[in-house]
């Protein structure tokens, strides 16, 4: 068990560092949080499996604070991310963003959503992620901090 604990937590790091974003202290609105939770989840690990993922997200969150803030491109920077099982939390700056109107960001969003949703059908760790269902969150903010959209990514949308 112990050695499970182990590889699942060094899975689940390399999982985060290797495949998706993150963002600073930031908490999502309480409108995209109420998005969030009223998708139904259901559970259907052992126990001692489901402890072994939450030790994992939360190691993995601790490990990827360590090295934010980084940009993934030439305009998103990741400032933080916060493992809350079953979610894990990505919180991005798009550093060019400044008093977006609605329409832009819409595109914005649809344009983050196919790309993020292509990149982590990509990445077989990300997808063990989505298949074991943890919804993968990415609160994007402007350069002000102000929250722009959401993207959830869930193995339905995979």
């Amino acid at each position: 068990m112990k050695k499970f604990l182990k590889n699942a937590g060094l899975f689940i790091v390399a999982v985060i560092l290797i495949g998706t974003f993150s963002g600073l202290s930031k908490t999502c609105s309480k409108e995209y949080f109420n998005k969030i939770t009223t998708k139904v989840r259901s559970l259907v690990y052992p126990e001692k499996e489901k402890e072994a993922i939450i030790a994992g997200l939360k190691q993995a969150e601790e490990e990827t604070n360590k090295k934010v803030p980084f940009m993934i491109d030439e305009v998103t920077r990741v400032d933080s991310v916060e493992a809350h099982y079953p979610d894990f939390y990505y919180f991005l700056t798009i550093i060019t963003a400044e008093n977006w109107t609605g329409a832009e960001i819409e595109d914005l969003k649809k344009v983050y959503t196919v790309s993020i949703t292509e990149k982590i059908k990509n990445v077989p760790k990300v997808m063990f992620l989505l298949k074991n269902d943890i919804a993968l969150v990415y609160c994007v903010y402007d350069k002000n901090e102000v929250a722009m959209f959401q993207v959830v990514i869930t193995k339905d949308d995979i």
